[in-house]
C-alpha cells in the first residue's frame, strides 16, 4: 500500500475531524493532513488563496469531504473541483451523515472516488482508502 503525502480533510464537526483523524493515523500512513471546515474554505486551500497555516506547496493527493456544511456544502465543492482542470482528478471521497438516494446521486455524476455514509462507521472509510491506496498507479 502507499502512503499519502498530503491529505485534505473538509469536516465542520469537531469531534468527527478528531475520530477520523485517529482512524487514518491508525491504519494509513499519512505525511501531512490538513483540516478545513466548510466547502468555500477547501477551494481556497485548493487554489492557494487566503491564509493557511497547514497549507503545503503541493495539491492534495486524496480528499475527504463532508456534505452538510457550512457557507458551501459538499456537493457544491465537489462541482467546483471537477470543473478545474488542476484539481478535478484529485479523489475525492465524500463522509456524509446523509443516506438520502438524491445526495449519493449527485455525488455519483460528480465523479466522487467514494461516498459513505457516517452511520456505517469510519471502517467503511480506512476500507476505502486502503483500497485506493493499493490500486496500481496509472
Amino acid at each position: 500500500m502507499r502512503m499519502l503525502n498530503h491529505l485534505l480533510l473538509v469536516e465542520d464537526d469537531e469531534a468527527d475531524i478528531e475520530l477520523i483523524q485517529i482512524a487514518l493515523a491508525e491504519h494509513i500512513l499519512i505525511q501531512h493532513i490538513a483540516v478545513v471546515n466548510d466547502g468555500a474554505a477547501a477551494l481556497d486551500y485548493l487554489r492557494f488563496e487566503g491564509n493557511f497555516s497547514t497549507r503545503t506547496k503541493t495539491y492534495p493527493e486524496m480528499i475527504i469531504m463532508d456534505l452538510k456544511m457550512p457557507k458551501m456544502n459538499g456537493i457544491e465543492a465537489l462541482q467546483q473541483i471537477k470543473l478545474h482542470p488542476l484539481l478535478q482528478t484529485i479523489p475525492v471521497f465524500i463522509l456524509s451523515s446523509s443516506s438520502e438516494p438524491r445526495d449519493l446521486a449527485a455525488a455519483q455524476k460528480l465523479n466522487a472516488k467514494k461516498y459513505i455514509v457516517k452511520e456505517a462507521g469510519f471502517q467503511s472509510l480506512i476500507d476505502a482508502v486502503k483500497q485506493y491506496l493499493n490500486e496500481p498507479l496509472a
